[in-house]
């Protein structure tokens, strides 16, 4: 045990529940009323869902877990509302981390969003045109055609 860090274990579940905590804050609502998320109702309802489901945790897994998760929605909500007045966004990890995009969240999912690429990308400028025919197999003169790899005559030997 490094005394500098001290339980590290219990650190580490600590950041898991602060995490889990805001990523429910956030993408329950989106996910059961997502045309109600939007605006005070959007915050009032990441805030429920955080102190609902904090308790759900807290019976589940006691106080040690309850508390984090609280404290993760809060976060989560708080920066919800930074991203959403002030325009900086403060959680960005969503975005690269496809288990964590949250439920449809435009802040956070790229699902039916188009980006601006920097690049090229193939595309047909042409018309589409139809697939060509390919022509029929035709049996050599002299070969019984259903022969397979036989002599010509329908034998293998």
């Amino acid at each position: 045990m490094l005394p500098a860090f001290g339980d590290l274990k219990g650190l580490a579940m600590k950041a898991v529940y602060l995490t889990g905590g805001g990523i429910t804050a956030r993408s329950v609502p989106q996910l059961f009323v997502p045309q109600y998320n939007t605006g005070f109702l959007g915050y009032g309802l990441n805030l429920l869902t955080t102190a609902l489901s904090s308790a759900v945790v807290g019976k589940l897994r006691g106080p040690a877990a309850s508390e984090p998760w609280l404290l993760g929605g809060f976060a989560f909500t708080v920066a919800r509302i930074i991203e959403d007045y002030a325009g900086l966004q403060i959680l960005r990890f969503a975005q690269y981390t496809p288990p964590f995009q949250l439920a449809g969240d435009a802040s956070y999912g790229m699902a039916g969003i188009y980006a601006t690429v920097s690049y090229p990308l193939p595309s047909d400028s042409l018309r589409a045109l139809p697939p060509a025919a390919l022509p029929a197999a035709v049996a050599p003169n002299g070969l019984n055609a259903h022969a397979g790899m036989g002599f010509g005559d329908g034998s293998f030997n």
